[in-house]
C-alpha cells in the first residue's frame, strides 16, 4: 500500500494549526468539539473600547481627532496642525 492510497482515504482537517485525521463516528465528536471550542471564544467581550471611550474626554476642533487629555491634545496640534492656534484649555472644561 503507497502513501497516495493512505492520504486519498483519509478526512483532512485543521485545529491549533496542526493537520490531524479522524473517521466516522470520531469525526462528529471532533467537529462538535471543535464547535464548542469556538463558541466558548466568540462568548468574551472585551471592556477595553469602553475604557478608552470613556478616558478620551477631549476632541480636536480641527479634525475631530480624541484626545485623553489637554497636554496631549497640544502634541497633536504641534504635530498635525503647525499653523493652527490652540484653543485655550478653558475652552474644554
Amino acid at each position: 500500500m503507497g502513501a497516495g492510497s493512505w492520504s486519498a482515504a483519509r478526512d483532512e482537517g485543521e485545529e491549533d494549526g496542526q493537520d490531524y485525521c479522524v473517521r466516522g463516528h470520531a469525526k462528529a465528536q471532533a467537529q462538535q468539539a471543535a464547535q464548542k471550542k469556538a463558541d466558548a471564544q466568540k462568548g468574551g467581550k472585551s471592556q477595553l473600547g469602553e475604557a478608552r471611550s470613556a478616558g478620551l474626554k477631549i476632541t480636536c476642533p480641527v479634525c475631530k481627532a480624541p484626545s485623553p487629555t489637554y497636554k496631549v491634545l497640544g502634541q497633536h496640534f504641534e504635530n498635525k496642525h503647525p499653523k493652527a492656534q490652540i484653543p485655550p484649555e478653558s475652552t474644554f472644561q
